[in-house]
């Protein structure tokens, strides 16, 4: 089972634990997510990942360690929807915060 270093399983698109079988010689991830499996020097396609956006992530719960997961009772529709994004390995996810500024507002903050 393909798992997170925390041991959280990653999922297919159709929300299935993605479990690769057998002897593989190499395992790549395309942009549109796409896992391709090498065995016996034939690559083929074996699924594609999940990837899910929050449209309304204020209706999310903190569930620790940075994950998130929906109330008891909630159900998904409407606010948890698949999405096409390109994946890309080899790289850190940059942080959304300007620094420049946050510095900037803490100074301002700090002195008042």
């Amino acid at each position: 089972m393909l798992a997170t270093s925390a041991g959280e399983p990653i999922l297919w698109a159709n929300e299935e634990p993605i479990v690769l079988t057998g002897n593989m010689e190499d395992i790549a991830f395309r942009v549109d997510g796409s896992v391709m499996v090498t065995r016996n020097g034939v690559s083929a396609v074996e699924g594609r990942l999940g990837v899910i956006e929050a449209v309304w992530p204020r209706m999310l719960e903190s569930a620790g360690a940075n994950r998130f997961r929906l109330p008891e009772g909630i159900e998904p529709g409407g606010i948890l929807q698949q999405v096409d994004a390109q994946i890309v390995t080899g790289t850190l996810e940059s942080s959304n915060v300007d620094l420049a500024r946050e510095m900037t507002e803490l100074q301002i903050v700090q002195r008042a």
